[in-house]
């Protein structure tokens, strides 16, 4: 099954704020209580250890991401990461539960970064969690260029490319959101409102996280997105899934290295 891109209804300016905040919230809270990114953490690791660098700057940020479980697990004797989060539409308020809860440092940038042309001054290790897939190739292209030009390390990981497994998966999903919102912090009624009187927030991450599995790049298209960007004399990439334990899916991985 070739990608497909289609509009996720998170993105549209009609969305309502709500709404949208509900989704991110429930996103960023399955993330961190599922720790499925644990999986990526010697990635992370090696990318930050080949290129000297305790700094790390999250693009496309959205509600905080799975930094919560994350941050903790990157601390080595040789690594203390500092860790900053963006977006190209900042919302500090919807990140703070993260800030605030993390046994690691986490800031929030209050000015707009674009993942497509970030600001020189901002150094060390970029990244984007369940993100790349909103951009269409143009786009996606111009993220990488952007880190490769800046002579930056790049890690981005996605979901699974299996969009047949990963469709059936977001279907199952549906009816234990109703049962887990109550749990999601930081607690809002407004998520519960849209949850419980009008169902808004959970079909939107049922109809979102369809065409997210649609969207998602897989390793082929990647190794295609890299060919426009770089002729690998200047990047070592690295491309390919991660297995999540004790989970039918993966996580599908982008890692760009400047060499040395």
């Amino acid at each position: 099954m070739k990608r497909i891109h289609f509009f996720e209804i998170e993105d549209q300016p009609w969305c309502p704020d709500a709404v949208r905040r509900g989704v991110t919230d429930i996103l960023q809270f399955t993330a961190n209580a599922s720790k499925g990114f644990s999986a990526i953490v010697p990635l992370l690791q090696e990318a930050m250890l080949k290129t000297n660098t305790n700094n790390i700057l999250d693009l496309c940020t959205g509600g905080g991401g799975p930094w919560l479980s994350l941050a903790p697990a990157l601390k080595t004797e040789k690594l203390q990461p500092k860790i900053q989060l963006s977006d190209l539409y900042p919302n500090k308020e919807g990140c703070s539960y993260t800030i605030n809860n993390s046994k690691a440092e986490i800031t929030y940038l209050n000015e707009s970064i674009d993942a497509l042309n970030v600001p020189k001054e901002h150094e060390g290790l970029r990244t984007i969690f369940n993100g790349f897939h909103h951009f269409r190739e143009k786009d996606a292209v111009a993220i990488l260029s952007d880190a490769v030009q800046n002579k930056v390390p790049i890690a981005i990981f996605d979901g699974d490319p299996n969009r047949l497994v990963g469709c059936l998966l977001v279907v199952f999903f549906f009816l234990p959101l109703f049962l887990m919102m109550p749990f999601v912090r930081p607690f809002s009624w407004s998520r519960l409102f849209f949850t419980y009187i009008i169902p808004f927030v959970p079909l939107v991450v049922l109809f979102d996280g369809i065409v997210s599995m649609l969207r998602v790049y897989s390793p082929e298209e990647l190794h295609e997105l890299v060919k426009k960007t770089d002729d690998s004399s200047t990047y070592d990439w690295q491309i390919g899934v991660k297995p999540i334990p004790k989970s039918p899916l993966g996580i599908s991985y982008l890692v760009g290295i400047p060499k040395k």
